[in-house]
This record gives C-alpha cells, sequence and structure tokens, in this order.
C-alpha cells in the first residue's frame, strides 16, 4: 500500500526538482525533458505542467509531464504528450504508479476534464480505457560494430551497401541551412501522403532549443548535389530517437535512407546510447513495421490509457480524411497552410 502521507502537486517543467528526479529515471527519455515540454508549449499554445507524486520529505516518488490542450467546440483535455508517440510515467515503485494514476483520475473528475489521454499503459481501473492502434519499435545498440551488423538482416545491409555504390553520401548536421533542406524534404513527403506539415516555427524552435543544445542532430543523404532522405534523431539518457524522416520519391531507387540509419546506429552504439527509438506504426502498417524489423528492432504494444466524458477527436476523425484528398491534390502551400491553422489540434 503507499504511504498514506503521500500527496499529488503540480510543478512547472522548469522546476529543478524535475530535472533532478528525472536525470536518475532509467527509462527517462528526452520527452520527460523540459526542453521538448517547452518545445511543443510554445510552439502550439497548450499549457504544461508536471504532475507528480511527492513523500512527506518532499521528494518525488512519481511523475508525468502533461499538457493542457484546447481542444475543438473548447472541450477540455490533457494529454501526455502532444506530438509524442509516447511518454511513460516515472515511479520509484508500483504502490507509487497506483497512486499516481488514482490522483490524475480523481482530479481530472474535479476539473471536469472531458478527455485525459495518457500515451503509455497504465494500471488497470475501472474508468480507464486502453487503446491499441500502434506498434513501438526499439533497437537495442551495441558498441560492436560487427555485432550490429550480424543483427540485422542480410538483405539490409545489401542496400546500405548498394546505396553507397550508387554514389549516395551522408552529410551529418546541426545548422539551420540542414534544417531548412529537411523541412523542404519534409513538406514534399507530408503533400505525397495527404497529411499537414508542422510550422516552420516549430522546426526552427527545434533547431535552436533541442539540436543546437547538443540533444539532436539531422542526417541528410545526397547524390551529388541532390538531397535523396533526411531525418532528425533527438537523444537523452541513453536513447536515441529517430523522431521525422523525409524524402523525394527518387530516394527508394538509391535507398537513401539505409545509409542514414546504419549511421545514426553505428553512432548511438560507439556512444554507448542503450536503444534506437524507432516510433510507433499502425498495427496495420505492415510494410513499415517490417522495416524496422529487419534492422533488428523488437516490437511492443503501444497502449495508451484513455478517460473520456466525451469525445474531442473531431479533428482527427472527421476533418483529417478530406483534408488528405485536398491536400495530395493541391499545391505545396495548402500543405504548409493547413498545418500553421490545425496542426495544433490534431496531435
Amino acid at each position: 500500500m503507499p504511504d498514506t502521507t503521500w500527496e499529488s502537486m503540480f510543478l512547472d517543467p522548469s522546476d529543478q526538482r524535475w530535472m533532478q528526479f528525472i536525470a536518475l529515471q532509467q527509462h527517462a527519455t528526452l520527452f520527460h525533458h523540459p526542453v521538448w515540454i517547452n518545445l511543443i508549449a510554445e510552439s502550439y499554445g497548450h499549457i504544461p505542467f508536471i504532475f507528480v507524486v511527492v513523500n512527506k520529505q518532499g521528494e518525488i516518488e512519481a511523475g508525468v509531464p502533461l499538457m493542457k490542450v484546447k481542444g475543438t467546440f473548447n472541450k477540455k483535455r490533457w494529454v501526455s504528450l502532444p506530438y509524442t508517440d509516447h511518454c511513460a510515467p516515472l515511479y520509484k515503485s508500483p504502490e507509487a504508479l497506483d497512486f499516481i494514476t488514482a490522483s490524475i483520475i480523481d482530479l481530472g473528475q474535479e476539473q471536469k476534464i472531458n478527455n485525459i489521454e495518457l500515451r503509455w499503459a497504465y494500471p488497470a481501473h475501472p474508468k480507464i480505457g486502453q487503446v491499441s492502434n500502434f506498434v513501438l519499435s526499439r533497437l537495442a545498440l551495441l558498441p560492436d560494430e560487427q555485432q550490429m551488423i550480424r543483427r540485422i538482416k542480410s538483405n539490409q545491409y545489401r542496400h546500405i551497401r548498394a546505396a553507397y555504390q550508387k554514389g549516395v553520401r551522408v552529410e551529418w548536421g546541426t545548422d539551420h541551412e540542414h534544417l531548412w533542406t529537411f523541412y523542404n524534404l519534409h513538406i514534399r513527403t507530408r503533400r505525397r501522403l495527404g497529411v499537414p506539415v508542422q510550422p516552420w516555427s516549430f522546426f526552427k524552435k527545434l533547431g535552436e532549443s533541442i539540436i543546437r543544445q547538443g540533444h539532436g542532430f539531422i542526417l541528410l543523404a545526397y547524390k551529388e548535389r541532390v538531397c535523396l532522405a533526411a531525418a532528425i534523431f533527438l537523444h537523452w539518457n541513453r536513447t536515441l530517437t529517430y523522431k521525422y524522416g523525409a524524402s523525394i520519391e527518387e530516394a527508394r531507387y538509391f535507398q537513401a535512407m539505409y545509409p542514414i540509419l546504419w549511421t545514426a546506429i553505428r553512432w548511438g552504439g560507439e556512444r554507448d546510447f542503450s536503444e534506437l527509438d524507432l516510433g510507433r506504426s499502425d498495427r496495420d502498417g505492415h510494410g513499415l513495421r517490417t522495416f524496422k524489423r529487419r534492422w533488428g528492432a523488437e516490437e511492443i504494444p503501444l497502449i495508451y490509457s484513455i478517460l473520456t466524458q466525451q469525445s474531442s477527436q473531431f479533428v482527427r476523425r472527421k476533418l483529417i480524411p478530406v483534408m488528405r484528398y485536398i491536400i495530395q491534390k493541391s499545391p505545396v502551400w495548402v500543405c504548409r497552410l493547413s498545418g500553421e491553422l490545425l496542426y495544433r489540434y490534431i496531435g
């Protein structure tokens, strides 16, 4: 049973107690870090807070970052965290996890929150529903390159060698120009998929507050002077995260994404990172899931814990299918504009 002297409270993301707590948590990632939380809040106008359980000495026993998101029709919504594939609660004991789960439920009811979306599997509770539309892929990293080569499928390594033989070279970047090159590929990729693109202001802040502060980098694959593909990787606390990728259609012929991922895998292994987080995939996204598995990644069900009184998913369920058709048939500026206007509602 949890200590009856425990209590729950809010912290600001900049509170040093939170930073001290997550620095000691093995499973903390950059998504728990104030730099990521503040980036999301400042880019989309959401209100961040850290929900924690403290003991009688004031020490944090459990905690999770959350964000107050203004939903459609002014519905009150909490998310941990928007624009983030997963954000697990951090805790010192199972009792602390149970306590913070019950506290979130009680507080949500007290403040009449219409929807709470916790992007991880929380303990079973009558008022928590669980949704699992995605899987999460993680690749364990090793310092020995030959061991990593033996772990991946042989055809995967052949694709890496073929890309180099076709003249693909990978450049490392952290500057504005590298981010802008990525963003232009990103727009083209999103338009091809019929998906709104994040505003440039978001990526500009990402570069300033995270990448150039030593928590990320950009890898770009070139054939001569043409950038075929690019990817943004973020890192903290021994977890390397593949966050964004983009490419032009010709990249498939040159197999340009293979040397990008291989470069990141080698970099992470050499620096003693424990894993590469390859992000979530739709359960029915068999092609992408197979691609990740061939690198040696392991899948786990990605379970979201939902507390809802009323649906707040109008934009994502109703508007996005219509937007997909419009974006694919429209000029690039339509993709950008749709993101500027609506992306804050679809995280």
